[in-house]
Formats: structure tokens, C-alpha cells, sequence
């Protein structure tokens, strides 16, 4: 995942740390913070146009991913409004809309390969990481030779393809996490 916020104006990379600092300051489980969407990608949309005596305006939001321990924090509307509410209180020129999951939630979804998650693993960048999980990963093969069929049977929420000839298909997920221990 990347770490650098290089192609971002000054002033983002200003809100960012503040956003950062804020989250860390009021979350006191935050495993990881990262930025994703169209900040992290560099497409990202701020700009005004008057057509009449009308303006409109444009601008995009940073999307937040904030990795919490367990899912019993990451699903407290409470610290998560409260958070919302501190952070609108900081008058950032930028709006911020933060997502929270637990990191065996996102470790799930990885495994599966969500898009949504892979994506922001892919296009993502770190802004704050404790150190104490990692993501998971998926890989995935298929090679066939002829002969797959047209029909497919559905067995569990998945669907079987038979192949008539010859063919290889593998699967690898990994996940991971890591801990530390301090002897008393």
C-alpha cells in the first residue's frame, strides 16, 4: 500500500495530518487509518462555476477507511458521531467521510476478493498504521485448455463450471496478524 501524499496540494496534506491526529486522539483502537478514493487516486474534483447567477461547486471528499480492533467498536454509532461531530468542529475546507470495519472484517472481505477492499489496498494510501495487524491476501488461477461447459449449478452461493478436457485452477488466500507480548 502507498504512504506518500506527494501529489497532494500542501494545504490537503495540512487537513489530513489534522484528520489523523483527531481520529487518533478519539479512538483509542485505531489499528489503521488510510486514505482512499479520489484523493488517494489524484482525480480528485474542487472547483467552482457560475452559470448565471448561479455558482455550483465541486469538490470532492477525502474517504477515510478507519481500522479498529473488533467489530464492537468499529459498530459504536456513538463514538463514530461523536468523532463526526469533532471533526466538522476542526471547519477543514475539505468534507470527510470516514467507513469503519474491524480488521477481521476487512481481512474477510480481502480474502473473497471484494472489490471494495482490494481496491483500496491496491489504490489506497496509509495515513497512520500501529504495526499490530496485516492485511490478508487472495490470489487466484484458472487455465483451461477446452470444453467448459454452458452449464453452471449452484452449490452454496457459488457457481461450478465442469470442464469436459483438461484444466487447473488455484486458489490461495493468506492472512495474517501480528501481536506482541510483554512479559509482566
Amino acid at each position: 500500500m502507498k504512504t506518500s501524499l506527494a501529489h497532494l496540494p500542501k494545504n490537503k496534506r495540512n487537513e489530513l495530518t489534522r484528520i489523523v491526529e483527531r481520529i487518533r486522539e478519539r479512538v483509542d483502537s485505531i489499528q489503521m487509518i488510510i486514505l482512499f478514493g479520489s484523493y488517494a487516486r489524484g482525480n480528485w474534483v474542487d472547483d467552482t462555476c457560475t452559470k448565471g447567477h448561479i455558482t455550483y461547486e465541486y469538490i470532492s471528499d477525502f474517504d477515510i477507511l478507519a481500522i479498529v480492533e473488533t467489530n464492537k467498536i468499529a459498530n459504536s454509532t456513538n463514538l463514530w458521531r461523536r468523532l463526526d461531530k469533532s471533526i466538522n468542529a476542526m471547519h477543514l475546507l475539505t468534507p470527510v467521510t470516514i467507513i469503519a470495519h474491524d480488521i477481521n472484517f476487512v481481512n474477510r472481505k480481502l480474502k473473497n476478493g471484494q472489490y471494495f477492499f482490494t481496491d483500496i489496498k491496491k489504490e489506497g494510501i496509509t495515513l497512520y498504521d500501529s504495526g499490530n495487524f496485516a492485511f490478508a491476501a487472495q490470489a487466484s488461477a484458472l487455465a483451461l485448455k477446452s470444453g467448459v461447459s454452458a452449464n453452471a449449478k449452484y452449490e452454496n452461493g457459488v457457481a461450478v463450471f465442469t470442464m469436459s478436457e483438461a484444466g487447473l485452477m488455484y486458489e490461495a488466500s493468506i492472512g495474517g496478524q501480528k501481536f506482541s507480548y510483554l512479559e509482566k
